[in-house]
């Protein structure tokens, strides 16, 4: 009998016990969660316009010759909001990878076997403007960065009520490299879920994003990259826990080719009927394909710069 009132006494502080560990619990996970997105914007991934302006409109960046020429573009190039059409629009499809060529090359054949517009970042409006952002470097370049996606995005919206859109290098490119640089190992990195890796609400969604998960180049004659090893891991994480869209993974082991062939199978799966899939002929005289018929005469991709340039200024 005693043991029972024992037992109705403290009864209550369990149940309170456990409470305060399950909002302990609660509270640090979204403590974390609101200071990883906080922090994030120092190292150059940002989630929203306002928070890309925010950097332009510090005092101490504002009256920058390069703020005030980027500024300048930006609202003579797109001074309204092409959100505002009607009718069905095209699918966008995004290429991602490890290493710049094979991004560029796939997403240009997948664009011209699916007669869709191809489109790179930063969009042409803003490429002179890069040099001088390459000057300052750190926060400010990357802010660069960060609102040509959204320039880039405008242009989308621009055509694709009436094309598809391929573009190479997205909010992906940026993000992935800039959170895996930021953190030292796999294990450090945020917990997958953790809002570090969902997509900017107020930016234009692909349908579609294709990863090339590039090999490394050590063996039968191919370069080293100039980025120790331990990076890439880390990038291929992050991009694998990226959500809010199908991220498809396609490690590139192949041909130009047959690695075309396999997006095909995805396309036919995601996007069933809304593209006409082609095989690409490419004229060798044409002096506009003779950079990628280079990389498809030699079969995988040839050497390429590794990391991104974007991020070695700081």
């Amino acid at each position: 009998m005693e043991l029972l009132q024992g037992f109705r006494i403290t009864r209550p502080i369990w149940i309170a016990l456990v409470d305060f560990v399950l909002y302990i619990h609660f509270f640090a996970k979204t403590t974390h969660a609101s200071i990883s997105i906080e922090r994030s914007a120092d190292y150059g991934v940002f989630y929203s316009f306002d928070g890309v302006m925010e950097v332009f409109n510090d005092p101490k960046y504002f009256n920058t010759t390069a703020v005030q020429h980027l500024m300048k573009t930006y609202q003579e190039t797109y001074p309204y909001d092409p959100r505002r059409r009607y009718g069905r629009r095209k699918p966008f499809i995004v290429v991602e990878s490890t290493r710049r060529d094979s991004r560029r090359s796939v997403g240009w054949m997948l664009a011209r076997s699916t007669g869709s517009r191809y489109m790179s970042n930063p969009p042409r409006s803003l490429v002179p403007l890069r040099e001088l952002f390459d000057e300052y470097g750190g926060l400010l370049r990357r802010a660069f960065f960060s609102i040509s996606m959204y320039a880039a995005a405008h242009d989308v919206l621009e055509v694709m009520y009436r094309y598809p859109v391929v573009m190479s290098g997205y909010w992906h490119d940026q993000a992935a490299f800039a959170i895996a640089k930021e953190y030292p190992d796999i294990e450090d990195l945020p917990p997958p879920g953790d809002p570090i890796y969902r997509w900017p609400a107020d930016l234009l969604k692909p349908d579609l994003v294709f990863f090339i998960n590039a090999p490394d180049r050590g063996q039968e004659g191919w370069k080293a990259t100039p980025r120790p090893n331990y990076f890439k891991p880390k990038l291929v994480e992050v991009m694998r826990r990226m959500h809010g869209m199908p991220i498809l993974e396609i490690n590139d082991t192949y041909l130009y080719d047959e690695m075309l062939q396999r997006v095909q199978v995805h396309l036919d799966r995601y996007l069933t009927g809304k593209l006409n899939f082609e095989r690409v002929s490419l004229d060798y005289s044409e002096k506009g394909n003779r950079h990628i018929v280079r990389n498809l005469r030699s079969g995988p991709m040839g050497p390429q710069k590794y990391p991104d340039d974007r991020y070695e200024k700081k």
